[in-house]
């Protein structure tokens, strides 16, 4: 470029001094071609000079004024922006300006003389010029085009492009040539996004940054921003078939449903390919509805990657009757009308089947059936009726024949076993009898005898059979008869009744008498057989005198060895009554165990009663724990007393040596069931001692657990680590722990639980 720009300077002055000679010759007064108008101002435009290479356009004006204008001066080299959209302005201001010094008016530059459109073609054009009087250079000046400004280019609004139009690229590429750019010189533009790649039928609504660029031929650069607004106008749909009712009965039935599951396409065909992606079990629900309507949805993915849905409802029902066939004739034979139905469903040879449902069959007679006469073969229309579980029944016809080869019915009661009780079997045995029960054919009940008869069964002895056969003849002659036994035993005892306690002075001469007479007040109740009585009572020297009473057990024995027995008591009056009273436990400080008057204390609580010499003492019968301070540990005591008569009572008192009192409270559970630590609770080395109040704070001070009047040492009141049911959130709690001893004073425990996984 700088190379062509000094060889267009250089033609450019050689231009001009061949111009200047030529001009010289032709402007001589002395020359023949002079003429009157040599002495006057002559402009003449100089053939323009163009370096492609160096892209400079250069315009040559030489004018010569007809008197000398003093001080004239050409000005400075005048420089324009060929983009400027003011240069025409800018360009006559300075000519008039050049003019302006002009005195005569003839002189003046015209610069018309210079085609002007062609000035700003190019990246450098110039205008250069002379004035001349006479053959005396008085100045030359130049007007300097140049091109140092990118094209103006504007871009315009959001350009709108449909997902579907076959025609974007096309259109977006229109856009784009047909984008105002403007510039002096020519001009390429280029685009961030190439419509020859553009491809946007997949895009969903989206918003694409666009820029364009443009360049002129002296490198100027400019751009500008816009967007391509991509909207998604895809038509493409899934469609479904419409609903479909199938009846189960229909025998074509799963090829309707496979070619309706197969009826489903893309509009417009060819979009995509379809896949079921819900459908009801065919082979299940098929055979075993009546009336059963399920939408199935299918889903299908485009050429896009688009999924796509429809539905359609599907309704299946059972509106076929069973299928059902009977036999012309069928001959039965029939032992009791109660069993017809039984028979005809056995013995009448019907084909049936229903193939959605399960069915029931029926069967009766168009008119009654009614066995008069004692008649052996009776003919009826038979009608059986098969109805599936939708309510749809079929109907078919047969003719019965019934060979009736029948006896009346009999049925005897189960055998009885009855006790010998005469007043109470008698009642038992008639009732017995009355639960046989025989009827005809035509279901008359019919009288019934037995044999042997009621009064003839004797209901004694301890253990006797009786066959008792019922029999009953219906008004055609034909009997029937039925066995039943009756076993009469005898295993109930007899009852007895005890003669009221007596009291006894063995001082008194007469007891004897008032003993026999209190024996028989002895009561037996005995219905079935003989029956002997027998009692413990000592005879009188064997009597002891130190007891207080006597236990008589009185035993009664029938012939069939059932015994009864019943228990009374002789009190005597000997005033021998030897009694103790133990404190039932006792606790004391482990710290007083050598005190004397622990024990005085002790002798002094145990209250004896009697009337008669005694002596008192006590033994250590065991101790449950070290014999310590340190731990709780508990010792039986037990008081003796031994009387004249060598009665002996006793009773026994628990000592509770109670240690020091020490409490533990764990500040770590965790809530794993195989863990020790699997919950909170007070530990103590005192049994029975009481946790008045417990309460549990969560780390934000709220209660989320609190018990009262509970046992330490219990697991039953173990804390689980849970809030209000659930598993607790907190990690570190605060308990509150009121407890009281064995002795009324009140203890306080605060402090915190750690809560782990």
């Amino acid at each position: 470029m700088r190379n062509g720009k000094i060889l267009g300077i250089c033609i450019y002055l050689t231009f001009i001094f061949c111009s200047y000679a030529l001009w010289e010759k032709q402007s001589d007064p002395n020359s023949k071609q002079c003429n009157e108008t040599c002495s006057q101002l002559s402009i003449g435009l100089v053939p323009l000079i163009w370096d492609k290479l160096a892209d400079t356009y250069i315009s040559y004006i030489k004018s010569k004024f007809s008197d000398k204008t003093q001080g004239y001066n050409c000005r400075e080299e005048f420089i324009l922006d060929c983009n400027d959209p003011n240069y025409l302005s800018f360009l006559n201001g300075w000519i008039d300006s050049l003019n302006h010094l002009i005195s005569n008016p003839e002189d003046h530059i015209d610069i018309n003389q210079v085609d002007i459109s062609e000035l700003f073609k190019y990246c450098d054009s110039q205008i250069s010029f002379e004035i001349i009087y006479t053959s005396e250079h008085i100045c030359e000046g130049a007007v300097r085009i140049e091109d140092n400004t990118g094209p103006s280019i504007e871009c315009d609004s959001m350009l709108i492009l449909f997902t579907q139009d076959n025609n974007a690229a096309e259109k977006y590429s229109n856009y784009l040539d047909h984008l105002p750019i403007q510039d002096c010189t020519s001009f390429t533009y280029s685009s961030s996004i190439d419509p020859n790649t553009l491809d946007i039928s997949c895009f969903p609504d989206t918003i694409l940054d666009l820029s364009i660029y443009a360049i002129d031929n002296c490198g100027n650069r400019s751009a500008c921003q816009t967007s391509i607004s991509v909207l998604d106008t895809t038509e493409v749909r899934l469609v479904c078939p419409g609903e479909l009712i199938i009846d189960c009965g229909d025998p074509e039935k799963f090829n309707t449903l496979s070619r309706w599951f197969e009826n489903v396409q893309f509009d417009p065909t060819g979009a995509g390919s379809a896949e079921i992606i819900s459908h009801i079990p065919i082979s299940i629900e098929l055979n075993e509805v009546c009336a059963f309507t399920k939408e199935v949805v299918w889903e299908g993915v485009d050429y896009c990657s688009k999924i796509h849905r429809c539905s359609a409802l599907i309704t299946i029902k059972d509106e076929s009757a069973p299928n059902l066939n009977c036999p012309d004739t069928v001959v039965m034979q029939l032992t009791h009308l109660d069993y017809l139905e039984s028979e005809l469903n056995e013995f009448v040879p019907v084909d049936a089947y229903d193939v959605c449902n399960n069915y029931t069959l029926h069967h009766f007679f168009k008119e009654p059936l009614v066995i008069n006469n004692c008649d052996s073969i009776i003919s009826k229309e038979l009608i059986v009726e098969a109805i599936d579980v939708c309510s749809n029944k079929s109907t078919c016809r047969s003719t019965l024949i019934i060979d009736r080869n029948i006896k009346p019915e009999i049925s005897c009661p189960k055998d009885l076993q009855i006790q010998c009780q005469v007043i109470e079997g008698e009642a038992k045995l008639k009732a017995w009898i009355n639960t046989a029960d025989a009827f005809d054919f035509n279901d008359n009940r019919l009288d019934i005898k037995t044999k042997p008869a009621l009064q003839d069964i004797v209901l004694q002895g301890c253990e006797k059979d009786y066959q008792v056969s019922f029999f009953s003849v219906d008004n055609c002659g034909q009997k029937v008869e039925c066995i039943s036994t009756i076993k009469v035993i005898d295993s109930i005892p007899p009852t007895i009744i005890c003669p009221a306690p007596l009291t006894l002075d063995l001082n008194e001469k007469s007891y004897e008498s008032l003993i026999r007479e209190w024996e028989e007040g002895l009561i037996v109740q005995e219905e079935c057989n003989a029956f002997s009585i027998q009692s413990n009572f000592p005879e009188r020297d064997n009597i002891n005198i130190c007891v207080d009473s006597l236990e008589v057990v009185f035993s009664v024995t029938d012939e069939c060895d059932n015994s009864a027995q019943c228990t009374s008591v002789v009190y005597f009056t000997d005033d021998n009554d030897l009694m103790i009273s133990c404190p039932e436990s006792w606790r004391l400080k482990c710290e007083n165990y050598d005190d004397p008057d622990v024990m005085n204390g002790l002798f002094a609580s145990v209250e004896v009663n009697t009337n008669i010499n005694y002596e008192l003492y006590w033994e250590t019968e065991g101790i449950n724990g070290y014999k310590d301070c340190e731990n709780t540990y508990t010792e039986i005591i037990r008081f003796i007393v031994v009387d004249e008569c060598n009665n002996e009572v006793h009773c026994s008192t628990i000592l509770e040596w109670q240690a020091k009192l020490n409490i533990y409270i764990p500040n770590i559970i965790s809530r794993q069931a195989a863990s020790p630590n699997d919950g909170f609770m007070i530990f103590s080395n005192q049994k029975n001692l009481i946790v008045e109040d417990l309460f549990i704070y969560n780390k934000w001070g709220n209660l989320v657990f609190e018990q009262h009047n509970f046992p330490t040492n219990d697991y039953r009141y173990k804390w689980k680590g849970m809030e209000t049911q659930n598993d607790a959130v907190s990690t570190v709690f605060t308990y509150m722990v009121k407890i009281k001893d064995l002795y009324g004073e009140k203890f306080e425990y605060i402090g915190t639980i750690s809560l782990i996984n």
